[in-house]
Formats: structure tokens, sequence, C-alpha cells
């Protein structure tokens, strides 16, 4: 209408926005330095070269967030490798399968010290749930893809503050609840698998048994009726 106007306030409109993953090179730079007096004398020359600063990975084209990364979308995401290798060619990097194994490996490797503090920690606790789950595993060396491993399963801890513990084994025996708890003291829940037999007969462990697994035998001999 051709008159002045004055603002009396805003209205947002929120829309998301996506923005595609990036891969770029960090990259670190490191001054060669040689004593003033060999310059010209190539034969006996000593180079000085500044230390790396510390690395998750050393020789390795691993960085921290590259590494979580991987860990994140393959274990948490269920993401595979082969995907992630095509995802990353589809970025303009070539970040090979064997690699990203390696990756994880290593990342695995530095991560034992802070899975043997969860394993204490989960035992300094008076309630602990204990499960074995089978799987498998194909190219694992010197065994059939055919053949059946178990991840076992481990719950407890503070109760404000309660611990999983996922451990693979090859076998599914008496001696891996052993290995894992014969200095725990209080309760261990279980489902009625004789291979925790042994552990419950430890005498600082008070062994108690799934309901659920127990109300299923009333479930089929009521269907029985």
């Amino acid at each position: 209408d051709g008159k002045p106007k004055i603002q009396i306030g805003h209205i947002d409109t929120d829309k998301v926005e996506y923005s595609p993953e990036k891969l770029f090179i960090y990259r670190i730079r490191r001054l060669k330095y040689i004593s003033a007096s060999e310059v010209g004398n190539e034969e006996n020359t000593t180079f000085s070269i500044p230390s790396l600063p510390p690395e998750i990975a050393p020789k390795s084209i691993f960085t921290p967030s590259l590494l979580a990364y991987l860990v994140v979308t393959k274990f948490l995401d269920a993401l595979p490798l082969n995907r992630m290798e095509r995802r990353f060619k589809r970025y303009g990097y070539l970040l090979s399968r064997a690699t990203m194994v390696n990756g994880l490996l290593n990342a695995a490797k530095k991560c034992e010290v802070l899975v043997d503090l969860l394993l204490k920690e989960i035992q300094s606790g008076t309630f602990l749930l204990m499960d074995e789950t089978s799987c498998q595993v194909h190219g694992e060396h010197g065994r059939a893809n055919k053949s059946k491993s178990w991840i076992w399963v481990m719950y407890g801890g503070p109760p404000e503050k309660p611990i999983f513990i996922y451990k693979y084994h090859t076998e599914r025996s008496q001696k891996i609840p052993l290995l894992y708890l014969r200095n725990y003291k209080g309760f261990l829940q279980t489902d009625g698998f004789d291979g925790y037999e042994a552990v419950a007969k430890l005498p600082d462990i008070i062994h108690v048994i799934c309901w659920v697994h127990a109300r299923r035998f009333f479930a089929d001999a009521l269907k029985q009726s």
C-alpha cells in the first residue's frame, strides 16, 4: 500500500538440510634439520626430525575420527565393510575392506585395557546375568565357515550404571563362565544350561535360575492338558 512499515516480530520455518559426508587428508609436516657445519658433506650428514605426535594406530592412515566412524558404522549401524568400501569410493577415496579390517583389529586391541576395567567393574556388583548365543564366523583361520561359535554376554555392575560385556569364544563349555566369574561374589542368574554348573558351585556365588525359562515348561504342559 506504499505506507512505511515497522518490524513487530518474526516467524521461523525450520527445514532439514543434508550435508554429505566428507573425507579429507590430515597432513602432518615435520621439518628436517641438519647441523650448519655439515652442509655440503652429504656422506656423513645426520638428520634431525621431530617425532610424530602420539597415534592410536601408528604407521597407518587411521586417525581417531576415522576409526570411531568405522566402529560405530559397522557395529552400531550394522553396515558391512563391503558397503562402506563402496560408500568411500563414491566420496572419491578408495578405502579397501582389508585396510578397514586392520584398522578395526587395531582399535579392538587398544580397547582391551578398557574391557578389562569393565569386567572388574561388572564383578564389583552383587547381581550378574550371564547368557550365551551361537554365531558363525566366515573366514576364521583353521575353522570351517559352518563351525558354531558363541557370544557370551554378561550384565551387571553398579545398579545405577549397569554394564554389558560381550565375549567371543569358539566353544560353549563350563570353563568360560569360570574364566570370568571365579572371583565374583553375589547372585548369578542364568538359564538352565548345564555349562553354568561349575561356576554355580563356587562358595561365594548364589545361583538363581531364570523364571522365564521355567514358565515355558508350564506353558508346554498346559498345551498338552
